[in-house]
């Protein structure tokens, strides 16, 4: 109503722009999704996608080369100069002697794995020098740019698996364990619910197992189910759940309603295998070398233990030669008072006798 009371009106235009909330809905590489809002950034790592329109469009996603550069320079920087360090440390030069740690199984080991690692060869035989990384007589590494760029040109994906590893999430699915049962079905909310969303259908007294499978494949199918699709097996009276997004498929319900649809509480979670790259196996390494339960660390906190153990056991002996040192100085300060007396008993005694001496001339 308008502020004197009477009825107002609504032009169609205002009618136009008065619009009921709902989800986005739409297929992604074949998977009907549904998001809350229009922009979201969970279905590819570091990309964010607005939808503005309906319509059909394709996604393209570009590799930012210049980062990928910068990653690998610093990568053979920060390698070169670990390598220099641990050859410093662990060599033995005729004019300087050893190294500081020059005969330390830890650190000789570290080096060694290290350099097995960059220089080696992963799971599908590819190493650095396919990218145009290859080291030079003193084993530091040097980068052919051009090389490098025209392999990530190429293949942009494969520099990424070598460096960074992969991850690739398996689909996954989900079988009743049995068919679905003959005549009246009534499937009411809560009887059955995948995901949160409850399916609701029924199918008429009489009805075959194969229709009851059909309806029910496709009230799951309207139920809107995030990423999940349902399809019967070969004997079409089986239902089939399947995903690929990364999710899990959580079935829930009555048991009673869910023993007529051949179907059981169950949670299918997703499967990921991850293949680990260069850049991840190197910082596991160091990460168990110098990470918190390292060999590094371990052998830090036992030289800072024998540090102590040393510096106490200085501040002990120091004590008992301060000691000594004072009885030292306490008897040789008696000594001198005993011998001061003596030299003067001896001078009286000398007189004595010299007088008796001249006494008899």
């Amino acid at each position: 109503t308008n502020p004197d009371g009477s009825p107002k009106m609504t032009s169609n235009l205002e009618k136009n722009r008065i619009l009921k909330a709902q989800d986005a809905e739409f297929t992604y590489n074949g998977v009907n999704i549904k998001r809350s809002k229009n922009s979201f950034d969970d279905l590819r790592p570091g990309v964010n996608i607005t939808l503005n329109e309906t319509g059909k469009t394709n996604v393209s996603i570009s590799q930012n080369t210049e980062e990928v550069v910068k990653a690998v320079e610093e990568f053979i920087k920060d390698y070169n100069l670990m390598t220099m360090n641990l050859e410093i440390a662990t060599k033995y030069d005729e004019e300087k002697g050893a190294g500081t740690f020059q005969g330390v199984s830890e650190i000789s080991s570290l080096r060694s794995n290290i350099g097995r690692l960059v220089n080696g060869q992963d799971s599908e035989g590819k190493a650095l020098s396919k990218f145009g990384i290859v080291p030079d007589k003193d084993g530091q590494l040097q980068l052919d740019l051009n090389k490098f760029n025209a392999a990530l040109s190429k293949d942009p994906e494969e520099i990424q698996k070598f460096f960074m590893g992969s991850s690739k999430t398996e689909p996954i699915s989900y079988m009743g364990n049995s068919t679905v049962s003959a005549g009246a079905l009534n499937i009411q909310a809560g009887d059955l619910t995948i995901n949160g969303k409850s399916v609701i259908f029924s199918t008429a007294a009489g009805g075959a197992a194969e229709d009851n499978a059909l309806k029910l494949q496709q009230a799951i199918n309207d139920a809107g189910i995030d990423g999940v699709t349902a399809s019967l097996d070969q004997s079409g009276k089986r239902i089939i759940l399947k995903r690929s997004d990364g999710e899990n498929i959580e079935v829930k319900g009555k048991a009673s309603a869910l023993a007529t649809l051949g179907m059981s509480e169950a949670t299918v979670n997703p499967v990921t295998k991850k293949t680990d790259g260069l850049f991840t196996k190197l910082a596991k390494m160091l990460d168990g070398a110098v990470g918190k339960e390292g060999t590094m660390i371990a052998m830090q906190n036992q030289l800072k233990d024998e540090s102590e153990s040393i510096t106490k056991n200085k501040e002990s002996t120091q004590k008992l030669l301060d000691e000594k040192y004072t009885t030292m100085q306490e008897r040789f300060i008696k000594y001198n008072a005993i011998i001061a007396s003596l030299e003067n008993q001896f001078s009286t005694l000398k007189s004595m006798i010299d007088a008796e001496i001249n006494s008899r001339k």
